[in-house]
């Protein structure tokens, strides 16, 4: 899947009068203006606003081995854990979710169990689900409520959770019976803003396990599902004491969150991004910058009273949708080993070609036009994925010195080249092009010349990947003319000399 930005959508808590309005795509909110792709107003319902989210879309490619991800920002109050949970009376452990104003978590949860259910009679899937939170840069597991977790680095998987509590889930219910009792157990405290606000960001992750039941790869799709606590100031909160902690824990976690983003965004390619500074980067790493899709709810509330901390978080909203993403699909280390096998055959493959067909240019023969077999429908031909290494015009060097070239071009009977526009037989009024940076570049592969010449390769003169140095290299060979591009006629016995030199190769 070729790389995509994050999605943005913004969603408006109700209030009157309304200082935030919605015009030709843009939100404008005292006398600012901020461009988005969704607009959630006020009059939408959970249903509604779930369906212009596309967060379906995201959830249902999680079952073909892709990683999804939903997150909300915003001030406190500003209605997060509404849309994420639903209504607050719903949530507890003896209650469930099911109803017109459900939140988005458990819309999700009910998309991922229809398409793995749709696709039951092709592919077995298994379903394993963690919930945590993370109270003052400290990780706590939510299911079964014990001390810090701790947050590894692999080189493999990159950061995880170890020891986390991991609830197996076989229906819709499993996993919203999980999700209620660990939302019981979440910190919360009331202040002048909010009257159950939470303390601490939540992290609701779904591993879905699929592979085909006649046999194949095995993918490992992930669907995570982040309600962020809210930003907030002690001067309108009142916190004080043990709340005023919290604040500045929670303050701190999403500053190291807009530098990460501020990073991304960097013209300079050369720039660290600091995911390590805080707990909630490093969980997040896949889904800023990574391999994940990733939808964000900026939550924003329409009194005009809120009107400074809403353009905060449109302008952080901004930042994030200018970060881009490739999707990738996650394989078992055998199936992407195999896969990667599999791509350089295809490119050896090619690269023999090539060398059969120098092998018929020595013979007097056309030389045929190579087949390219392009990667397959999981792969990206983008040089950096799947073991697909990019085309190139330039001549490459294998570990054993031999010469071989990704492109050929079309060399007609006898030996006659095409020539560019730059590189033609000269007219009567007109002079010879230079030789140098102005020339453009030749259809004759810079290493033909010297696989063309009697003499072995010399270090000196071995290919190099420039094209200001492919037409000099051409006329140092005193066979060849720069200009025409003419092979010079060939005897027997320099034929027999370089078929020689190519069955060495």
């Amino acid at each position: 899947m070729p790389s995509e930005r994050i999605r943005v959508a913004i969603r408006v808590r109700p209030a009157a009068p309304s200082a935030i309005a919605w015009s030709d795509g843009r939100v404008c909110i005292a006398n600012t203006s901020f461009r988005c792709d969704t607009f959630l107003d006020e009059t939408m319902d959970q249903d509604a606003a779930y369906a212009a989210s596309g967060m379906a879309q995201l959830v249902e490619s999680v079952v073909d081995g892709y990683s999804s991800t939903i997150f909300a920002y915003g001030q406190t109050g500003a209605g997060k854990s509404h849309t994420i949970f639903g209504p607050e009376r719903n949530l507890g452990p003896a209650t469930n979710l099911h109803g017109s104003q459900e939140g988005f978590l458990p819309r999700s949860v009910a998309v991922l169990m229809e398409a793995i259910e749709r696709q039951s009679l092709e592919t077995r899937c298994s379903v394993r689900m963690t919930v945590v939170e993370i109270y003052n840069d400290t990780v706590h597991d939510l299911v079964q409520p014990s001390g810090p977790l701790a947050v590894r680095w692999s080189k493999d998987t990159g950061f995880f959770l170890e020891d986390a509590t991991v609830v197996e889930c076989s229906s819709y219910d499993d996993i919203m019976h999980a999700v209620l009792a660990a939302a019981a157990n979440r910190v919360h405290s009331s202040h002048h803003l909010n009257d159950r606000s939470n303390r601490s960001h939540c992290l609701v992750t779904i591993y879905v396990d699929s592979q085909a039941i006649a046999g194949g790869e095995r993918k490992y799709g992930k669907l995570t599902i982040v309600d962020l606590a809210g930003s907030e100031r002690a001067h309108d909160t009142g916190a004080v004491g043990t709340q005023l902690k919290e604040s500045g824990y929670i303050n701190k976690s999403l500053y190291c969150l807009s530098q990460v983003i501020l990073a991304l965004n960097s013209p300079r390619k050369d720039t660290f991004v600091p995911f390590r500074d805080s707990k909630l980067t490093m969980l997040l790493i896949d889904s800023l910058g990574g391999r994940s899709r990733t939808l964000m709810l900026a939550c924003v509330n329409a009194s005009p009273q809120f009107a400074r901390e809403s353009i905060r978080t449109l302008e952080f909203a901004m930042g994030v949708a200018r970060i881009r993403n490739e999707p990738t699909v996650a394989l078992s280390p055998q199936d992407k080993l195999v896969r990667d096998l599999r791509a350089e055959i295809k490119q050896l493959k090619h690269e023999n070609e090539y060398l059969r067909s120098l092998s018929c240019l020595s013979r007097g023969q056309s030389m045929p036009a190579l087949p390219f077999d392009g990667p397959s429908d999981n792969q990206v031909d983008d040089g950096r994925q799947d073991g697909i290494r990019p085309r190139s015009h330039t001549i490459t060097e294998t570990s054993s010195a031999k010469l071989v070239a990704t492109t050929t071009p079309t060399i007609t009977k006898g030996h006659t080249v095409p020539t560019s526009a730059a590189v033609q037989q000269p007219r009567s009024n007109q002079s010879r092009p230079r030789m140098g940076r102005s020339s453009s570049k030749p259809l004759l592969p810079v290493a033909l010349p010297i696989l063309l010449r009697n003499e072995p390769v010399t270090s000196s003169e071995r290919p190099r990947k420039s094209t200001r140095a492919s037409l000099p290299l051409l006329a140092r060979d005193a066979r060849l003319d720069p200009v025409t591009t003419t092979a010079a006629a060939w005897d027997d016995e320099r034929a027999a000399d370089l078929f020689a030199q190519l069955c060495q190769l």
